[in-house]
């Protein structure tokens, strides 16, 4: 408990730094900076998931899983004698994993294992920043976009989340983004598709529902007043 309080803490620390740096009348870092902080944290990111084994129950639920749609294929992966509470679109992912595991011979639960089976959530992490930070420059400025790259990539609960308890919110956060942007820019299909394929991974992604609803009643009116 005493962990997590300094985790939130340390938070809130980290993105109050951030919002007074960007507030700083300085130049904005330039392409270096940037892939230098996107550098840092993917090399952090690979460092802890290979330190922690994550949520055991999920982290053996998902090893199990990428064996199991090895063996038998997406067609014959649901069955009432195998538990699985997911939707396919991730079980399509752990496919791909446990391919890989099995082409280089990882063993089961190595540190190679463990952030491979990690990989997935690192790797949108860093797809989520880069869209805030995109949307940030375009809006903001660089140095803005910058110093909010950097509270997304290293604020506790994003790196703990997908780094060390191997979770796969990440894949879900880097769908609901990507949703926003494209209502933001009026881009409705590939808002529907960002939307469909949250779902596909995680159900709970129906609780943004309203958001998109909301923007596409938006683009209609803006569409009518724009014709009239």
């Amino acid at each position: 408990m005493l962990f997590i309080h300094l985790g939130a803490l340390s938070g809130i620390f980290i993105m109050g730094g951030c919002y007074l740096a960007s507030r700083r009348n300085r130049p904005a870092p330039g392409t270096g900076g940037f892939a230098a902080l996107f550098l840092a944290a993917f090399v952090l990111r690979l460092a802890a998931a290979s330190l922690s084994e994550g949520f055991g129950t999920d982290t053996a639920c998902f090893a199990a899983w990428a064996e199991r749609i090895c063996q038998v294929g997406p067609g014959s992966f649901y069955s009432p004698e195998v538990f699985s509470d997911y939707p396919p679109g991730y079980l399509y992912v752990l496919w791909l994993l446990g391919s890989v595991r099995r082409l280089l011979g990882f063993g089961y639960y190595s540190a190679a294992h463990l952030v491979l089976l990690k990989l997935p959530s690192i790797l949108c992490d860093l797809a989520c920043a880069w869209l805030l930070g995109r949307e940030a420059a375009g809006r903001l400025g660089r140095r803005q976009a910058f110093f909010l790259c950097a509270a997304w990539l290293f604020h506790p609960a994003v790196l703990l989340n997908s780094s060390l308890w191997g979770q796969v919110d990440s894949l879900l956060a880097l769908a609901a983004v990507a949703m926003c942007v494209c209502l933001i820019r009026g881009r409705m299909y590939p808002a529907y598709i960002a939307f469909g394929l949250g779902l596909l991974v995680k159900p709970q992604m129906v609780f943004l529902g309203p958001v998109l609803l909301v923007g596409t009643i938006d683009r209609i009116r803006a569409s009518r007043q724009a014709e009239s």
